[in-house]
């Protein structure tokens, strides 16, 4: 095999992998075409892709990439060639990476933020005030020098400190394990919106987790056993959510 044979290979693998990556997000889809009814073909097939890509191929993705990557820098390296092998990798890993994160949040904002194309996405807009942004900042700064003692979500007579990892109703401590607070705080963080089983997944263990969706109904139950209120409703086959308080 020539050397030129050698690069257009290994450039079309490298391009593969980085499209692995790329639908490695398939599992975010619904942030820019929204989620339609679960019962029709079209969503089963789209349903079926986003676990096919996100849970068959996207495991091997980021590990195959990071690994021809590292194979061509060290092919035939030498001290005398690092400084252009350095110069590549900026060019063909790090600018890329820019490049596709920018587009890929910008294109969020723009879908959140133009009405006609929230109204495709069927979202709903993202609110954004700049007071608003400016009193997040400076409750922020204010934790960092100690001025806050945590940072609380409330939910009807629940009170969860998101810093502390801990959890009340009324006067009473709850005693959560880290996987239930996350649900619950997910669920919170999300009211009034269908939190699907893979979404909490993808949420709380990752996109790379190796299980399947009885490890939710397992935290579920035992939240709701320690709650000792219904406020987790079951969306069947689909997921969980809680009403707008």
């Amino acid at each position: 095999m020539t050397e030129k044979q050698f690069r257009n290979k290994t450039t079309f693998v490298t391009f593969l992998l980085s499209l692995l990556v790329v639908f490695i997000h398939s599992y975010n889809i619904d942030l820019y075409l929204g989620a339609g009814p679960y019962g029709t073909a079209p969503d089963r097939a789209a349903a079926f892709l986003e676990h096919f890509i996100g849970d068959v191929l996207g495991p091997v993705a980021v590990p195959g990439f990071f690994m021809m990557s590292a194979y061509l820098f060290y092919r035939n390296v030498s001290w005398s060639s690092l400084p252009d092998k350095m110069l590549r990798r900026v060019k063909s890993v790090l600018i890329p990476y820019i490049i596709w994160n920018f587009l890929y949040y910008m294109g969020y904002v723009c879908l959140r933020r133009i009405p006609a194309l929230t109204a495709i996405v069927g979202e709903g807009e993202i609110p954004f005030s700049m007071p608003v942004l400016l009193r997040k900042i400076k409750a922020v700064l204010r934790r960092c020098n100690g001025q806050e003692a945590s940072n609380l979500l409330y939910y009807r007579d629940l009170t969860l400190d998101l810093d502390g990892y801990t959890a009340m109703r009324g006067n009473t401590n709850l005693e959560l394990t880290n996987r239930e607070f996350e649900c619950l705080r997910e669920l919170i963080q999300h009211q009034g919106r269908v939190m699907t089983y893979q979404m909490l997944l993808n949420r709380i263990w990752n996109y790379d987790y190796f299980g399947d969706e009885r490890v939710i109904y397992s935290h579920i139950k035992n939240l709701r056993r320690k709650l000792g209120a219904d406020y987790i409703q079951t969306v069947r086959g689909v997921g969980y959510r809680v009403d707008k308080a």
